[in-house]
């Protein structure tokens, strides 16, 4: 071999160990890098945090095992992936766009809230952070994202949070006062508004202030007790003295103890106003002594009775000097030990209060008993007896009690009674009174209507009735006439004679005369037929419930039987104005509400008439004006009826209009009117059918009544 390929074969022959030598190492290197990496991956598996890896299309390129858990995949199921297939698509897409973001930018980016769909599909709640991972070179290859399940973390707060918010609550809307010391300085750190008001500061001024402003110099010392004491652990009590804002002082309690404030040990005080306790113990140790002076004052006999429960004997401890008086005993008779009043006991209520008293003892519950006793002098008394049960139950059950004398409050009673009896018979008698007054309102009414039809009745019943006799003349001519025409006929047809000629004249008169009587005839049926007919509508004597009616056919049959008063000779004639809304069908008693028409249209009648008027000055206001009565109805706005009925009458005095529908009240002289005809309508509207009626009048200007009711069943309900 040449010296130059021996050369060639040497270099090259070290290079191929060089090779060798480089492939071993980036062999080593690459192993040591798988070594590393499955460290990490082990690192990352161990956590319970969720480690994902994505790359630049934000493709999965690796997950850890927490990851993998929350959401129900392996790892090579995750890989390559861009999200969860079950995942939300706005969230996917709102992921997607949070990596191009760390992509482009390089910049981490942190999510401290955002909602995720774990595998069993419950919605958890992550905070993540997404980091950019750069290569030699500084570019953004992957990012990671780490991401924490905050569910029960964030749950927990926002129930601390709501629970301090009522412990807030609490704090500041309890009674009492609430003060927060500071452990080591006890200084003041906080302070509910019912301290602020105990005293008369705001908040700001009361926070402010050292104890020694609030603090009455007699109780001083004892909140150096209470800061020694809880100190040491233990709790505190007392009652001190504090002082308002405006100088004035009051009583308070205080309980003291060591409580947690902003996680450091403070101290607590509970301070109650207790000035009104003070002042009712007080006034209580008075009223005591009060009622020891009044004792002897007291209207009966006290008492305290022995009962032995196993011998079922008794007597009396104590007899009160008052039980010489009501007992009628002796001054001997009321020693302790004896029983002086049972001989007294009334026969018939012996076994009844004997029971009562043993049943009261044997259950150790008060007593109470109303009895008779016979006093040795005879007479006989009602006694009220009390007890109430003295300490624990025992052998020996002490009662403590009084006696009182209520005989005069029986005989009271008795009379009470006697004279509630007589105010009963005298109420059934008003009632048989009022009854009997709006019977004969009735049978007034029904005198008006009978009135009312035979005078409509007897027109056209004279007229038939005149017309009856020359029709029967003038029928009797012509059979007479056809009688002798038939004779004379047969008479000329046998003697073959001409017939006589009749009396044209007479025969031409009936013909022309008859057809027209019998026409008057008809027309007097007819209106007999049509007063009926309103009599019958005006009646509804048929129709005992609600039913759908026209008003206006109620309000024409009232006006047709009073038509022969709207025509009475002794007054001029009376107009009739009407002017009627176009109305529905009402729901109504139709009887009644034309009791009603007939009623105010009477009344309206009668407003011409000066012999039914008793004040003076309306007799001697004239009535310049032509007697006129205006009907008008009209469907409200409210889908009511109104019906107005005006006269322009003399009026109604003020004194009278407010009395207007009171029971018995009239203005009309005696014997003219019963009083309760504009009371039973005012019942009728209001009570019968939900309605108001109202009444306008005033002296010379004439009366209008204004009805307003519902138009259907369902409203009167309602």
């Amino acid at each position: 071999m040449s010296t130059e390929l021996l050369h060639e074969l040497n270099t090259l022959q070290a290079r191929i160990s060089e090779l060798e030598t480089a492939f071993s190492q980036q062999t080593q290197l690459e192993a040591a890098l798988r070594q590393t990496e499955s460290t990490y991956h082990q690192i990352l598996d161990a956590i319970n945090d969720l480690v994902l890896i994505k790359g630049a299309d934000s493709q999965i390129i690796w997950a850890n095992k927490a990851f993998c858990e929350f959401y129900g995949m392996t790892k090579d199921e995750l890989q390559g992936i861009t999200d969860i297939a079950f995942d939300e698509p706005e969230h996917t897409q709102k992921y997607i766009k949070d990596d191009q973001y760390v992509f482009e930018t390089g910049q981490t980016l942190v999510i401290p809230k955002e909602r995720a769909l774990r595998h069993d599909r419950k919605v958890r709640v992550l905070n993540t952070t997404k980091s950019a991972v750069r290569n030699a070179q500084g570019e953004v290859v992957m990012t990671v994202g780490i991401s924490r399940d905050v569910t029960v973390e964030m749950a927990t707060k926002k129930a601390l949070e709501k629970k301090a918010i009522e412990y807030r609550n609490i704090f500041e809307a309890v009674t009492d006062g609430i003060l927060i010391f500071d452990m080591e300085t006890a200084n003041l750190v906080e302070v509910n508004p019912a301290t602020c008001k105990m005293h008369g500061y705001s908040y700001d001024e009361f926070i402010k202030l050292p104890p020694t402003a609030y603090i009455h110099p007699n109780s001083q010392h004892k909140f150096e007790q209470f800061l020694e004491t809880v100190r040491n652990g233990n709790d505190y009590r007392c009652q001190a003295i504090d002082i308002r804002k405006n100088g004035t002082n009051f009583d308070v309690e205080v309980n003291a103890s060591r409580c947690i404030y902003s996680g450091k040990p403070h101290l607590l005080a509970v301070v109650r106003d207790i000035s009104e306790r003070k002042q009712a113990e007080i006034a209580l140790r008075e009223r005591e002594q009060r009622l020891i002076n009044i004792n002897s004052l007291v209207p009966g006999t006290i008492y305290q009775h022995e009962f032995d429960l196993k011998t079922g004997e008794s007597h009396f401890n104590y007899l009160s000097s008052k039980a010489k008086i009501i007992f009628e005993l002796d001054e001997s008779e009321l020693t302790e030990g004896s029983n002086p009043i049972l001989p007294l006991i009334h026969p018939e209520d012996f076994t009844s209060l004997i029971f009562s008293i043993n049943s009261a003892v044997h259950q150790h519950a008060p007593w109470v008993s109303e009895f008779r006793i016979i006093t040795r002098s005879g007479k006989q008394k009602w006694i009220y007896g009390q007890s109430e049960p003295v300490g624990e139950k025992s052998r020996n059950v002490l009662h403590n009690g009084i006696f009182i004398d209520i005989t005069e409050q029986k005989l009271a009673q008795e009379k009470i009674k006697q004279q509630s009896q007589e105010l009963a018979n005298a109420l059934q008698e008003i009632q048989r009174t009022q009854t009997q007054f709006i019977h004969n309102e009735k049978m007034s009414s029904l005198g008006q209507l009978v009135a009312g039809i035979a005078h409509e009745i007897n027109n056209p019943i004279s007229f038939i009735y005149g017309n009856i006799e020359p029709a029967r003349e003038y029928v009797q001519y012509l059979f007479n006439l056809i009688i002798a025409y038939q004779e004379n006929l047969n008479h000329a047809i046998i003697n073959n004679q001409s017939i006589p000629q009749i009396d044209t004249t007479e025969l031409e008169y009936i013909m022309e005369d008859l057809p027209k009587l019998l026409q008057s005839i008809k027309i007097g049926a007819d209106r007999i037929k049509k007063i009926v007919l309103s009599l019958r509508n005006f009646s509804r004597m048929d129709e005992a419930e609600y039913k759908k009616v026209n008003l206006h056919e109620g309000i024409d049959s009232s006006l047709m039987i009073l038509e022969h008063r709207l025509k009475q000779n002794n007054r001029i004639h009376i107009e009739v104005v009407k002017e009627y809304g176009d109305l529905p069908l009402i729901e109504c008693y139709a009887g009644q509400l034309n009791q009603v028409f007939l009623n105010l249209l009477t009344n309206a009648i009668d407003a011409f008439d000066k012999s039914l008027i008793t004040n003076a000055s309306l007799v001697n206001n004239s009535i310049n004006n032509k007697p006129t009565i205006y009907i008008a109805t009209e469907l409200t706005n409210n889908n009511n009826i109104a019906i107005c009925i005006s006269d322009n009458g003399v009026g109604i005095p003020k004194e009278a209009l407010a009395k207007i529908f009171d029971p018995f009240f009239t203005t009309k002289p005696v014997g003219k009117g019963t009083g309760m005809g504009l009371s039973i309508c005012h019942q009728i509207i209001t009570q019968k059918h939900n309605g108001s009626i109202q009444c306008l009048s005033a002296p010379g200007e004439g009366t209008t009544f204004i009805i307003r009711i519902p138009p259907s069943q369902e409203q009167l309900t309602n």
